[in-house]
C-alpha cells in the first residue's frame, strides 16, 4: 500500500534522527497515514507537495512538528519495491494465460492507483506496443462495477427505513427529510431501482 509505505519511510526517519517510535502512539500513527495517504493523491498530478503535521513526534521531551516539501521524486524511488511487485504479478497473470504482451490489445488502468503516474509508467513500459488507457473516474470504477453488477443480478428486497430526524422532529417538518427518506426507500428496492429513480439508467 502507498500510503503505508511512506508513512513507514516517515517513521523510520523520526526513529533515526530521534529515536522516537511514533507507532507506539495510535493517535499520531493513525495522523501520519492520513496525511500520506493526502500526500499521495496531490502527488498524482503535482511534482511536489507540502507536507505538514503538528505534534508529530517527541524529542528531548517536547513535541516537534513535521513540516517540509515532499517530492514525488523522492517518493518514487521508495514506492520502487511496490511497483516491481505489480509487474511481477501482471507478468504471472500473463503466463499463467499463455499471452505475450503483444497477445494483448489494449490495457485499462482502474482503481485510486491507476491514478499514480508511476503505475501508469510502469504497465506502458510492460506493454509497449498497446495503448494504456486510464478509465473515467478510475477510483471509483471498481466500486461502480460492483453497483452494476448488484444492480443486474442483486436480490430485491425491501429493507427497514431508519429516520435520521431529532427527535421531536414530525417527518415532513424539514422540507429536505422528505427527500432523503424517498431516497431511502428507493434503496431498499434495490440498486437498480435506486438507480432508476435518480434517473442514472440511460447515460
Amino acid at each position: 500500500d502507498l500510503d503505508s509505505e511512506l508513512a513507514e519511510v516517515l517513521a523510520g526517519l523520526i526513529v533515526k534522527k530521534t529515536g522516537y517510535d511514533i507507532h507506539k502512539d495510535a493517535v499520531r500513527w493513525s495522523e501520519l497515514l492520513f496525511r500520506c495517504e493526502m500526500a499521495k493523491r496531490q502527488l498524482t498530478s503535482a511534482t511536489e507537495v507540502p507536507f505538514a503535521m503538528r505534534d508529530a513526534y517527541v524529542d528531548r521531551g517536547r513535541s516537534h512538528n513535521l513540516d517540509f516539501m515532499l517530492e514525488r521524486a523522492w517518493v518514487e524511488v521508495r514506492w520502487a519495491p511496490l511497483f516491481e511487485h505489480a509487474a511481477s504479478a501482471i507478468g504471472d497473470a500473463l503466463r499463467r494465460a499463455g499471452w505475450r504482451p503483444a497477445d494483448v490489445d489494449q490495457v485499462a488502468l482502474i482503481g485510486g492507483g491507476a491514478l499514480v503516474p508511476m503505475f501508469h509508467r510502469t504497465v506502458a513500459r510492460m506493454f509497449p506496443d498497446q495503448p494504456v488507457v486510464l478509465a473515467p473516474r478510475a477510483d471509483v470504477a471498481v466500486a461502480l462495477g460492483a453497483v452494476l453488477l448488484t444492480a443486474r443480478f442483486g436480490e430485491r428486497r425491501a429493507v427497514p427505513v431508519v429516520s435520521a430526524l431529532p427527535q421531536g422532529r414530525r417527518e415532513g417538518q424539514h422540507p429536505r427529510a422528505g427527500r432523503d427518506e424517498a431516497e431511502l426507500r428507493a434503496e431498499g428496492l434495490g440498486a437498480e431501482a435506486a438507480m432508476d429513480a435518480r434517473g442514472v439508467r440511460g447515460r
